[in-house]
């Protein structure tokens, strides 16, 4: 969904609860050094499992 608002929420929200906001895109592409668009040339799939360690990853940094 992209443009929909998910990441000007998330930093909102993140502010009001005074916590970390991570942009779960921003942090794949720093961790792979490739970009998104990049990724999605696998397929989705691959992505999204790329994606699903990802916010693993950063639950567990919290």
């Amino acid at each position: 969904m992209p443009g929909s608002g998910k990441s000007t929420l998330g930093k909102i929200i993140s502010e009001k609860l005074k916590m970390e906001f991570v942009d779960t895109d921003d942090y794949i592409e720093e961790k792979t050094n490739l970009t998104i668009s990049d990724l999605f040339k696998n397929g989705e799939e691959y992505f999204r499992k790329i994606e699903t360690q990802a916010i693993f990853e950063i639950i567990d940094e919290g």
